[in-house]
């Protein structure tokens, strides 16, 4: 009979990364600094992610962006690829002019994804590589922003942390 993986911890814990472009429009990471290896056979399973854009005042034209993201690997070249394994979760916020010059939109910070309702409980994945990353387009400074995460610890048996590293391709990244 095989071994089941079991939950670590009873309760969410938190780990956020604030992420600053280098210069305007420049893709930038941040790793989050979790205690495990590789090799130690641990996950995570995210249940909530938060995204704090910390300045929208650099984008000031039409369409102008910014996107933030949780990817395994700071090599990724594009933050909008949907189809990319390496990329776990994106937000974008883009700038859209309508009406006259005094039309305002509100912005709600964080914005929030609650993936709680998942199978599982939420997005599982390995604690080591995971990096915050943050790529504006058109801005007119460099932009910065955090990346939340609310995950639990969960013990995995070999066969099923391997799978999982391979499914995200950690090891050819």
């Amino acid at each position: 009979m095989a071994t089941q993986s079991k939950v670590a911890g009873n309760f969410a814990n938190q780990a956020a990364v604030l992420i600053t472009e280098s210069a305007a429009n420049t893709q930038t990471s941040s790793k989050f600094a979790f205690p495990f290896s590789i090799m130690d056979k641990m996950g995570l399973i995210i249940s909530r992610i938060e995204y704090f854009f910390n300045s929208p005042g650099v984008l000031d034209s039409a369409n102008d962006s910014t996107v933030l993201g949780l990817t395994i690997a700071s090599t990724v070249t594009d933050l909008t690829s949907a189809a990319d394994p390496l990329i776990i979760d994106t937000c974008n916020m883009q700038r859209i002019d309508t009406g006259t010059a005094a039309s305002a939109s509100l912005i709600i910070k964080p914005y929030s994804k609650d993936l709680s309702q998942l199978p599982g409980g939420g997005i599982l994945v390995a604690p080591n590589p995971l990096y915050g990353m943050i790529k504006s387009s058109g801005a007119s400074g460099a932009a910065a922003g955090w990346v939340r995460l609310f995950y639990t610890y969960i013990e995995m048996q070999p066969d099923e942390y391997w799978a999982l590293v391979e499914s995200r391709r950690i090891i050819t990244s």
